[in-house]
């Protein structure tokens, strides 16, 4: 058991930097795409809603991914001390876990940027 939470724990250790890396070029992009030089033309503000339509599922959707993942740590926490090497790998999940609602937290921040978003007036 201790084995297979410390495989999990070093796989969500990787994905966690790769994740942390696209979210910076995601909110590079938005950043560029919603606060971009010129006024919206009208295919602009359809495509701003487009967008925001879909950032607010993926808000939702993230957001649930969080609460469950929440939960997970709050269980892995809650199990017995059982071995030294038991405890470590869950620690180290655990905290790769967390690692995970953080970037979670992030992608809901970017998703609610997109969403305030008010394309300019020509």
């Amino acid at each position: 058991m201790a084995a297979a939470l410390s495989d999990y724990g070093s796989v969500l250790k990787e994905k966690n930097i790769e994740y942390r890396s696209a979210l910076s070029k995601i909110a590079e992009t938005v950043d560029v795409l919603l606060f971009g030089d010129g006024p919206a033309s009208q295919e602009d503000d359809a495509k701003a809603d487009e967008m925001k339509a879909a950032a607010n599922q993926m808000a939702e959707g993230v957001k649930f991914a969080k609460e469950s993942t929440e939960s997970f740590v709050g269980v892995l926490e809650d199990l017995p001390d059982v071995e030294r090497s038991f405890m470590r790998a869950r620690e180290f999940a655990a905290r790769e876990l967390r690692a995970l609602i953080s970037n979670l937290d992030q992608t809901i921040s970017i998703a609610e940027r997109i969403q305030r978003f008010e394309a300019k007036q020509p």
